[in-house]
């Protein structure tokens, strides 16, 4: 699982509100342009000013901030009022830290100078909420840490696949604590995966309040951090994420939490801080569950983020992404430009974003990307957004722009195979992807139908063929264990793998998750509450009895899927007949040829460019390539 979180070492300043390390927060009015927001982010040759830093802003489309007081993205080309009246912005940082933007797009644009700085707090903050001091805490499952551990020393082969989805900074509270940051309070991010126990007490002393986000692999962790803020600090404490949305009484019960937020938390948590210390206000703020007279008091849920592209980057500057980038076996970096999944998959937890499918801008999409690629050179980008592909259009314009732009990094998707066609794989291959994860689940058809995943096996055969001949590398997810499944069921889905020939496959067993159709169906049936589990992808532990195998057939089930796949794929004959397929789809699409040799030319600049970074060390072996396509690159340089 990798990583991402934005340029701390050129981070702009300003002399009020340091943050955690001492370092003054810059003023928002500047952050849009300092941290290379959306298009429309940009400052223009209109030359109006911030009236809190004055310094030139120009016209915005509006949307990246939000005003202070509403909470909303201010409307039309209106940028909000800066909310550090007379904060300065230290212009020897803040010209380093908005270079690379200025570099690739040219210059003509506002400069940015020095303006007197004051010791004024934000006013728009009441006396309440001003200034506090916030730490978000992801927790992560022990015991999954600690089996991660001797399985990433003990298997190098697959080191990388499970250290890729098991260490990044976490995105949710990366852009919850941007949020904070735009409203004035300081914001420290501890990631459970990475950090021992001392600095995460060491951050509940320091803060005001806080806040703690699960999944419900890691409830039990995340409820004995609860309960340890409480007892031994006794501050306020906030659980938000998947298992709080759908079953709060496992920390408000265990006396773990104050409050529990439902669903997206970033309108709700700003809104508790403004009333942190007032509890006989908790019941008008919409989302959230707490214990009133001694009962569970749940108020309505509050509707999803409908434009995204109000929100602000995450918060990338509170991680040390260096550190993050060290740990993984293949470094990259992480990003999310949607939210959401229209399809109703019995097994997906829907609780949090019910079917409701939002996406940023194409604009700034390419502009968090391209800020990515030019403030980490990351070997990889890895896209979390739960189904990339579901807008074709947006695809393909995402595509254009950053061809466009003249961009090249590598990036990688999940999405569903069925949302696939020839034109978008070929534009998004040409722009850098060099991976797409579908969720395949089973080959066979009864079960596709139990599932509700709205696909056919032939789609899938259709899919296949069509990433084969563009020339994409692509993985399967399949999941094994459903109540209903039988023998006859695997072994389709191991025909369907065979035919297909993707090249990679993931298998996982089912793990009813609180929020789920299946785990309804099974709630009578399951040995104990998921909640006190702790399991991953990789690692799981037997829920409930199933009716057709026992726990060990459906291992060895997994490992046979496992076995077919590598016979179907990497022995020599099955590489030769990809290979034939790949210059047959040539010859039939001669635009194949064209694409093949831009891309190496593409590719091979950004291999310079990671060679020349701090993670160089990962294309060691490619320095025959680069050097092949780009001879006069000092690769030692």
């Amino acid at each position: 699982m990798p990583a991402t979180q934005a340029c701390g070492a050129v981070k702009a300043q300003s002399r009020v509100a340091p943050d955690m390390a001492g370092r003054p927060r810059m003023c928002p009015g500047f952050s849009a342009r300092a941290r290379g927001g959306s298009g429309g982010d940009r400052l223009s040759s209109v030359g109006s000013r911030c009236p809190g830093c004055q310094k030139a802003l120009g016209k915005h489309r509006g949307g990246l901030r939000r005003d202070p007081e509403t909470g909303r993205a201010p409307p039309g080309n209106a940028f909000p009022p800066c909310r550090y009246p007379g904060v300065g912005i230290r212009s020897d940082v803040g010209v380093l830290r908005s270079q690379p933007l200025e570099a690739a797009r040219g210059a003509g644009e506002p400069t940015l100078s020095l303006a007197e700085a004051s010791p004024a707090i934000n006013p728009t903050l009441d006396t309440e909420t001003r200034s506090m001091k916030v730490v978000l805490i992801y927790a992560k499952s022990q015991a999954i840490r600690q089996l991660a551990a001797k399985i990433f020393a003990d298997q190098s082969q697959t080191k990388g696949e499970l250290a890729r989805d098991e260490i990044y900074p976490p995105l949710g509270i990366s852009i919850l604590a941007a949020e904070l940051e735009e409203i004035g309070h300081e914001v420290r991010l501890l990631d459970d995966s990475i950090r021992e126990l001392d600095e995460l007490r060491a951050g509940m002393e320091w803060s005001d309040v806080i806040g703690i986000s699960s999944l419900t692999p890691n409830a039990r962790r995340a409820r004995e951090l609860g309960k340890l803020a409480k007892e031994e600090f006794g501050k306020l404490v906030i659980l938000g994420g998947p298992h709080p949305t759908t079953n709060p009484e496992f920390f408000l019960e265990a006396d773990a939490a104050d409050i529990c937020v439902q669903g997206e938390g970033d309108e709700i948590l700003p809104e508790i801080l403004e009333h942190w210390k007032s509890p006989e206000k908790w019941p008008e703020i919409q989302g959230i569950t707490f214990m009133k007279d001694g009962e569970l008091f749940a108020t309505p849920r509050r509707p999803l983020v409908k434009d995204i592209d109000a929100l602000p980057l995450p918060a990338y500057h509170l991680w040390d992404i260096p550190e993050y980038m060290r740990l993984m076996v293949n470094p990259g970096v992480t990003a999310i430009t949607s939210r959401g999944c229209p399809y109703a998959c019995t097994f997906c937890d829907a609780e949090m974003t019910p079917r409701q499918y939002r996406s940023m801008s194409v604009d700034k999409t390419v502009d968090l990307l391209e800020h990515i690629m030019r403030t980490y050179n990351p070997p990889q980008i890895i896209l979390f957004d739960d189904l990339f592909t579901i807008q074709r259009k947006r695809v393909i314009a995402i595509c254009k722009e950053i061809i466009r732009r003249d961009l090249y990094f590598e990036w990688i998707c999940e999405s569903r195979v069925d949302t696939m066609d020839f034109e978008m794989l070929r534009w998004m291959k040409k722009a850098g992807c060099v991976k797409i994860a579908y969720g395949l689940e089973s080959g066979s058809p009864d079960m596709l139908v139990t599932m509700k995943k709205g696909v056919t096996p032939d789609k899938v055969r259709a899919g296949s063929k069509v990433n084969r001949q563009v020339g994409m590398y692509f993985k399967f997810f399949v999941l094994y264990g459903f109540p209903s499944e039988q023998k006859k069921d695997h072994v389709i889905t191991e025909e369907l793998v065979r035919e297909t020939r993707p090249d990679s496959v993931c298998v996982a067993l089912l793990q009813p998750i609180p929020g789920t159709e299946v785990y309804e169906e099974l709630k009578p049936r399951l040995l104990q509450d998921v909640a006190e589990i702790e399991f991953h992808y990789w690692h799981s532990t037997e829920t409930f009895k199933h009716p057709n195998f026992t726990y060990e057939e459906l291992h060895e089930a997994r490992d046979r899927l496992i076995k077919v796949h590598h016979a179907a794929t990497k022995s020599l004959m099955p590489r030769v007949r990809r290979k034939l397929e790949r210059a047959v789809a040539m010859l039939l699409h001669p635009e194949l040829i064209g694409d093949w040799f831009e891309i190496r030319r593409r590719r091979a600049r950004h291999l310079k460019r990671v060679a020349n970074s701090d993670w160089g060390y990962i294309y060691e072996e490619e320095k025959d390539f680069v050097a092949q396509q780009v001879p006069t690159v000092n690769m030692n340089a």
